[in-house]
């Protein structure tokens, strides 16, 4: 919601303040820069403390800062509001969405993937007009506490990204006791799914009165655990104690003395110990995030952080300079709502299916993707000719261009899985997040550059479409880096089986 409408939400402010183009991509670019390195974060810290948490806890920060923005009357403001807080907020909520979301779904995560599309491009579809309708109702102020108060029930999906393993069916067995014998002989599976002939609960253990009783459930859930570790039955009550200080003696007394000493220093020691968790905590987070960099050293991966960060970060830069160049095209603000709007739903139709037949064993994600990036870059440049001709011709080459957004957003993160696997996928799609996030300071700022040097907003869309082409090159290169990890792998392997023939 917030990257796509950017242009929508503070067109207003940012032409009121005077703000020059290059300023403008700063603010828009910063902000994606601290979203993308946000999600590089992710993985680690929703293993430290949970994916829940860390989804919740930046939801709630990311509409606490577009609240904020209302209050905002400069760039400065804007930027520290908008581009970092809010930036910080939609990296970790945004970011816990699709590793959360492979873990969930096997064979149908294509499908799965699709529904997760679906909602990002039809909130942009949706909020586009409405944002337009709120800031005529409600001046940009009003707009901006109520699309922050939108935001904030995202808390509630964040909520619901709890773990699989709480909703997994409970089976109980029973083990035997040390030398008992059954009855029966346990009948054998093929499939392995002997559990199953156990869940009617009748014990074939002669002995069942001595049997254990295990519950092969879940884990429990970290709460669960809590109150569990702090529950001491077996201690006195000290609810209904008759102790007064003229039961005891001065010996006493004194004891007592330095007990709450010892509780003081217990005390610091505890502040202390915190510090040192927190500390910890935050290194541990830094280094494996740092760690996951290293998957850069294959070439697949190299290719595809490299796609995604190009893709990105000119397709969120053309959106965001829509507005700009249809307004001084002559064109109104609600005719570039209209654009975006009319882009959104093409982008939510062609991610959806594109999503949905990735799980068909005859469709091709390279060619598929190839094509996308293909219509992306052929729209870019149309629509940047005729920028100053018809509305109607405007809105439909908008409807195309977002066809090639919906097909390469669709299939980016099954091409992550499919060219890496899901064992890498945390690695890969936190140093994607990252190579976008850097994409992002170089890119965005230059295309503002170049609009300010050359005065048309045109040369900027051409520079932006450029950047796409060399994608396209980028996925003809594909298969040799197949072809090079393949070889690395096999070397490696005889390297193995080398080793001990050697060392024997």
């Amino acid at each position: 919601m917030l990257a796509p409408c950017f242009g929508i939400l503070f067109a207003g402010l940012l032409g009121q303040t005077g703000t020059s183009s290059t300023e403008v991509a700063w603010i828009f670019n910063t902000f994606m820069l601290v979203w993308k390195l946000m999600v590089l974060v992710v993985g680690p810290m929703g293993e430290e403390v949970g994916i829940r948490k860390v989804a919740f806890t930046g939801t709630l920060l990311a509409a606490v800062a577009v609240m904020l923005c209302s209050l905002a009357n400069s760039t400065v403001s804007l930027f520290f509001l908008f581009s970092i807080a809010g930036g910080i907020g939609g990296g970790l909520s945004v970011g816990a969405c699709f590793p959360t979301l492979a873990k969930y779904f096997d064979r149908h995560r294509g499908l799965a993937n699709a529904f997760l599309m679906a909602g990002i491009s039809a909130g942009q579809f949706i909020n586009a007009p409405l944002i337009r309708y709120l800031q005529d109702e409600y001046t940009y102020k009003g707009a901006s506490l109520i699309v922050g108060a939108i935001i904030l029930h995202a808390c509630l999906g964040a909520a619901l990204m709890q773990p699989v393993e709480w909703h997994m069916k409970r089976v109980r067995c029973t083990v035997p006791p040390e030398g008992a014998h059954p009855l029966l002989s346990q009948p054998s599976s093929s499939r392995g799914e002997g559990v199953g002939e156990q869940d009617s609960g009748v014990s074939l253990d002669s002995n069942q009165e001595n049997a254990v009783s295990v519950d092969a459930a879940t884990p429990r859930r970290p709460s669960d655990v809590h109150l569990i570790n702090n529950s001491h039955p077996s201690l006195p009550s000290c609810k209904h104690s008759t102790l007064t200080l003229a039961s005891m003696d001065s010996e006493n007394l004194a004891a007592i003395t330095s007990t709450d000493e010892c509780i003081q220093e217990d005390e610091e020691a505890e502040k202390d110990c915190c510090v040192r968790a927190v500390w910890s905590l935050v290194v541990r987070v830094v280094t494996n995030s740092l760690c996951d960099l290293k998957i850069l050293r294959s070439p697949r991966a190299l290719i595809i952080a490299l796609i995604g960060a190009l893709t990105l970060n000119s397709h969120f830069n053309i959106i965001m300079l829509v507005p700009f160049a249809m307004k001084a095209a002559g064109h109104s603000l609600s005719a570039a709502a209209w654009c975006v709007s009319v882009s959104a739903v093409t982008n939510t139709i062609s991610r959806i299916l594109v999503s949905t037949l990735s799980d068909y064993s005859w469709f091709s994600i390279k060619y598929f993707y190839m094509s996308g990036i293909f219509v992306l870059f052929s729209a870019t440049i149309v629509w940047s000719l005729i920028l100053k001709g018809e509305l109607v011709w405007l809105v439909v080459t908008m409807g195309v261009w977002g066809i090639g957004v919906g097909i390469i957003m669709g299939l980016h993160n099954i091409a992550m899985v499919e060219y890496l696997g899901l064992d890498n996928l945390r690695a890969m799609f936190g140093t994607n997040s990252a190579m976008v996030g850097i994409g992002f300071i170089i890119i965005g700022p230059l295309a503002g550059v170049i609009r300010d040097v050359s005065k048309s907003y045109a040369i900027s869309l051409w520079f932006l479409a450029a950047i796409i082409f060399i994608t396209f090159l980028l996925w003809v290169a594909m298969p040799a880096a197949v072809a090079y990890d393949r070889r690395r792998e096999a070397e490696l392997q005889s390297d193995k089986e080398l080793q001990p023939a050697l060392s024997g």
